[in-house]
C-alpha cells in the first residue's frame, strides 16, 4: 500500500463491504504510515476513530519522520 494507491484500495474495500465510510481506520505499515493516513484523510475519508502507528522512542517534543518512499520495507531498525 502506498500514498498513491491507498485511496483506491480503501474505496474498493468499502464498496465490497457495502459501506460509505469506515468507523475505524488503523494504519500500521512500518514506515509510510503518516503519508498513507494523510492521503486517506485528504481524500475526504472521515472515520470516527483513527489509530496511526508511531515510534514511542521519539517522545514529544521531537518532530521526526522518514522520507516518503513507496518501496519502503522495514529493516528491523527504528528508522
Amino acid at each position: 500500500m502506498t500514498a498513491e494507491n491507498c485511496v483506491a484500495l480503501a474505496q474498493s474495500g468499502l464498496r465490497a463491504l457495502g459501506a460509505e465510510r469506515p468507523d475505524f481506520l488503523g494504519v500500521d505499515l512500518d514506515g509510510n504510515d503518516l503519508y498513507v493516513a494523510t492521503a486517506l484523510l485528504k481524500s475526504g475519508m472521515r472515520p470516527s476513530v483513527i489509530v496511526v502507528e508511531y515510534n514511542g522512542k521519539f517522545p514529544p517534543p521531537i518532530r521526526w519522520m522518514i522520507k516518503y518512499d513507496p518501496a519502503h520495507q522495514w529493516d528491523n531498525t527504528d528508522y
